[in-house]
């Protein structure tokens, strides 16, 4: 009897802490299930895995993701994995589910090769344990093509994204949104700003954050095509926007990032210093770490050390970035982005040799990029 007291006192607890996430309350939500976590600990962690356990770190861990602290969460969801594999002993819908979620987490926070990899595998799970289960492999293959967008891995995104789009009778404002950034990443300009107004539209004053991630994808797209004042134009839409407050950091952080780098195209680095900094302390509160997941950002704050004369600080803020594309995009224009700009750091340094070396390696990439904003680069890399 003792041990059912104790199982109900968790499942009650644990099910109040869902009903706090599921109204949008999230300090409450992190609140009890901090509590269900700490007194889980005392009384089972000595018995690990166990199912009590592990249902209560994964609900400890949804609270913090829903209160913007990814990392802190990355620990818990790794080891929800590892215990629900060896809880299950076999694939069963809830390791795809634990392996979807921590895949989607370490993109969140920025480790989009370790999260793609984890998600290639979810993607496989589905498929055996569901074939013919179409809603759920779109749901998981968006997720992949979420993180292949976010890795910028543009062609293999769009070919995955078709084949879902090919099989689904409708798609999700979510996916127009994405659809529409990936259209601006692969430079199909004039798709690109039809697919990110038509969303901007759906969107409404219903769904603040969509339309600004809407908003943000046409900014892009103005980017990308080297016209900044757009540029400019459609990410001050998204910093008036009334709801933007009640925006979650990361999506506070892009709309900054991209103000920011157009106040810097278009030569007024008085207005880009500022942006770009709080742009970085908002990804720095959104708990992503610096790479890819903060390109932008790190690339605009480099160009301005650089103004400055500070290369060894733009060469810091690239080389974590270099070291990221390497690993999750390697010889994409992007990698040629970061060592152009690197190579203009090493030459402001002294280091000929290497500035030359960089700058060939950069030009070598940039000269195949389908976007303006990337290919003039070639021509001005030393």
């Amino acid at each position: 009897q003792k041990i059912w007291d104790v199982l109900g006192w968790f499942l009650a607890i644990g099910l109040l802490s869902s009903l706090h996430g599921r109204f949008g309350e999230p300090e409450a939500q992190l609140r009890w299930a901090t509590e269900a976590h700490q007194r889980a600990q005392a009384g089972f962690g000595a018995q690990r895995p166990h199912p009590t356990l592990t249902v209560t770190e994964r609900r400890y861990a949804e609270a913090l993701l829903a209160a913007g602290r990814p990392a802190d969460a990355l620990p818990l969801l790794t080891r929800a994995l590892q215990d629900r594999r060896t809880l299950d002993a076999a694939d069963t819908p809830r390791v795809l589910q634990a392996t979807r979620v921590l895949a989607d987490t370490l993109g969140r926070v920025g480790r989009l090769d370790a999260g793609l990899r984890l998600m290639r595998e979810a993607v496989a799970l589905q498929g055996r344990l569901a074939p013919q289960d179409g809603t759920q492999r779109a749901a998981v293959a968006g997720q992949l093509i979420e993180l292949l967008t976010r890795a910028r891995r543009v062609d293999e995104a769009l070919a995955l994204d078709a084949a879902i789009a090919a099989s689904t009778p409708s798609r999700s404002l979510a996916d127009e949104v994405r659809h529409a950034r990936l259209l601006a990443l692969s430079g199909q300009t004039e798709a690109a700003a039809t697919a990110a107004e038509a969303a901007d539209r759906r969107a409404g004053d219903g769904q603040p954050a969509l339309r600004a991630q809407a908003r943000l994808a046409a900014a892009l797209n103005a980017r990308l095509q080297r016209r900044p004042a757009q540029a400019l134009a459609w990410a001050q839409q998204v910093l008036a926007d009334p709801a933007f407050a009640g925006f979650d950091a990361a999506l506070q952080a892009a709309a900054h990032t991209e103000a920011g780098i157009a106040a810097l195209d278009l030569g007024d680095a008085t207005v880009a210093e500022p942006t770009l900094q709080q742009a970085r302390a908002l990804y720095e509160r959104a708990q992503v770490e610096p790479g890819v997941g903060r390109a932008d950002t790190l690339v605009g704050l480099a160009r301005l050390h650089l103004q400055a004369g500070d290369a060894a600080q733009a060469a810091a803020l690239l080389q974590p970035l270099l070291q990221a594309w390497e690993a999750t995009h390697p010889r994409s224009d992007w990698q040629g982005q970061a060592l152009h700009w690197a190579s203009r750091a090493s030459a402001q340094a002294g280091q000929s040799a290497q500035a030359r070396a960089q700058g060939a390696a950069a030009a070598a990439l940039l000269r195949a990029s389908r976007l303006p904003a990337l290919k003039q680069l070639a021509a001005a890399s030393p």
